[in-house]
């Protein structure tokens, strides 16, 4: 006697399910896993850009300064330089945060671990130093820069 056999039995439509279901893991998972290094990726990119803004701001205002008479000064522990050029103009660390004044925005707005101006040397070349931190990842960013400000003005 032969049948006509048109229907699934149930083993065969649990097999399928679960083999849909380690499908749709797995895909689901790659989708997951890409959007994390993506993120972790834009994060690190966004943090190395800010300290690129920062130092590249820091620079231009030392540079600015005029030797012997807008002088760049720094605070007793290094965290704050003011220039007499531009009057109330400083940049300082405050709390996880680089701030520019005198608008009070900050060059970088979260994980700032260090924020370091030496006195200038000899040749009065300012090396400043600004270290970030990924709390996410661990990891940090430490960027370096030595500016010299430019000498004074022909016209005197």
């Amino acid at each position: 006697m032969t049948t006509n056999r048109s229907a699934f039995t149930l083993i065969e439509l649990m097999v399928a399910v679960l083999a849909g279901a380690v499908f749709a893991l797995l895909v689901g998972s790659m989708l997951i896993f890409s959007y994390q290094g993506w993120s972790d990726n834009n994060r690190k990119v966004e943090q190395h850009r800010d300290a690129s803004l920062a130092m590249d701001t820091i620079g231009r205002l030392i540079r600015q300064a005029r030797m012997g008479e807008d002088q760049v000064h720094r605070s007793e522990d290094g965290r704050t330089l003011y220039f007499e050029s531009t009057g109330t103009t400083n940049v300082s660390w405050l709390g996880a945060q680089l701030i520019y004044n005198p608008s009070g925005l900050p060059l970088v707005r979260d994980g700032v671990l260090n924020f370091l101006a030496s006195d200038a040397n000899l040749d009065n070349t300012w090396d400043v130093i600004l270290q970030l931190y990924d709390p996410e990842s661990g990891g940090s960013i430490t960027m370096t820069g030595s500016f010299t400000p430019r000498n004074k003005s022909e016209e005197e």
